[in-house]
């Protein structure tokens, strides 16, 4: 009989671990379509795509810059996606790469996005700030606290 619930539990987990590959449309700085599947890459909030940013006084779009970037990472390149947890809206959660590079870690590192609800990519929030990448180059709202303040 313990066999028997370590089976079920096994089965479980495995089950609802998601896997997506395949080509990508991308919608903002954080959340793609792969495989006719929508996603959200995890541990970092980009910039919102109408979110303003400044930067020596001036404003510019820093939401379609984050979106552009990530465009720009994948191309026309297969990304492959993981994940096993949900969203409030129910998408999953995801990892994703193209070959070894994780997009996610590459947003952080340019700049259009921040380390958000883990740690996982912390090292990379701090060189771009060292570095002034992306929006560190100037000032910008929280993304998080920016949706607050624009409810859709």
């Amino acid at each position: 009989m313990r066999w028997l619930g370590l089976a079920l539990i096994l089965i479980s987990t495995s089950a609802w671990a998601e896997t997506q590959t395949g080509s990508a449309l991308v919608v903002d700085g954080e959340t793609l379509f792969v495989a006719g599947v929508h996603v959200r890459l995890l541990n970092m909030d980009a910039f919102e795509s109408d979110q303003t940013c400044t930067r020596d006084g001036t404003e510019y779009p820093c939401g379609t810059n984050a979106t552009r970037t990530l465009i720009g990472l994948i191309s026309e390149n297969e990304i492959q996606c993981e994940g096993d947890k949900r969203d409030r809206y129910n998408r999953p959660l995801v990892h994703c790469w193209v070959g070894d590079l994780d997009l996610g870690k590459e947003m952080v590192r340019a700049g259009w996005a921040i380390s958000a609800y883990e740690t996982e990519y912390r090292a990379d929030q701090e060189q771009a700030q060292r570095t002034l990448a992306g929006a560190w180059a100037g000032t910008f709202q929280n993304p998080a606290d920016w949706r607050r303040e624009h409810p859709r």
